[in-house]
């Protein structure tokens, strides 16, 4: 900016060096002077104008920079996060390639007496309330030449989905106190009425 006016006012010197030497008569060099100052404030407001546009484009300039950093931080951070889920999702699609098409439920109690797992599967219905209405827990009939009624957590699932349900059940702490959620293929027994 500084360099700009000193330019402006060499120029404007000059300009009226040459109006005030030369051979023209008052009116013409009052007129020519008149346009010389005044073009050199027009030009000192354009140049004025001009700075400030810079410094605002400089200020823009650099919030876009730290937003593109930050954004920048961010894709960093969902990159490391996409690929955990694409390891993860990876792991499950071979656990699930080994089952070859086989579906699983999780078992989380067996018992001689239906009633007794029907309160039990009341009781997490209510504190699960979506478990029984997606048909995730029920009570299985027992199978031929047994007595065993099943408390069951998820039905027809793959490998990979079983695994998931029994990680849930065990951390969820969702078998009765003595046992054991355990991994079973399905065996076409019907849930209870």
């Amino acid at each position: 900016m500084l360099l700009t006016i000193c330019g402006l006012i060499v120029t404007t010197v000059i300009s009226l060096l040459g109006v005030l030497s030369g051979g023209h008569g008052n009116a013409l060099k009052a007129a020519l002077i008149i346009l010389t100052v005044t073009g050199f404030g027009v030009s000192i407001v354009a140049a004025s104008g001009e700075s400030a546009s810079r410094k605002d484009a400089e200020t823009k300039a650099q919030k876009l920079t730290n937003q593109l950093s930050t954004a920048n931080t961010k894709i960093d951070e969902l990159r490391a996060e996409l690929k955990r889920i694409d390891t993860s999702v990876g792991d499950l699609s071979v656990l699930d390639m080994a089952s070859d098409n086989t579906k699983y439920f999780v078992r989380i109690a067996a018992d001689t007496s239906s009633k007794d797992l029907k309160k039990y599967m009341n009781n997490l219905a209510a504190d699960y309330p979506g478990l029984m209405k997606k048909g995730m827990i029920c009570v299985r009939e027992p199978k031929a030449h047994s007595n065993e009624y099943k408390l069951v957590f998820g039905q027809g699932l793959n490998l990979a989905a079983a695994e998931v349900f029994h990680r849930l059940a065990t951390s969820h702490q969702l078998p009765p106190k003595g046992s054991i959620a355990y991994l079973i293929r399905e065996d076409g027994s019907d849930c209870v009425q």
